[in-house]
């Protein structure tokens, strides 16, 4: 599913969630390469959830 707006929470977040924006549609795949760029992870932690 392609959109603008992903929702995420990672472990240890509790109820809390953050977004990422974006100019154009993306899909999961792409969201989740762009958070792990942004924050310098080679690999998402276990668990992190996107919708």
């Amino acid at each position: 599913m392609q959109k603008r707006l992903w929702h995420f929470r990672m472990p240890g977040m509790g109820l809390s969630c953050n977004d990422l924006r974006f100019d154009k549609p993306v899909s999961e795949r792409q969201a989740r390469a762009e958070l792990r760029l942004r924050d310098g992870y080679k690999r998402l932690p276990n668990d992190t959830e996107f919708w």
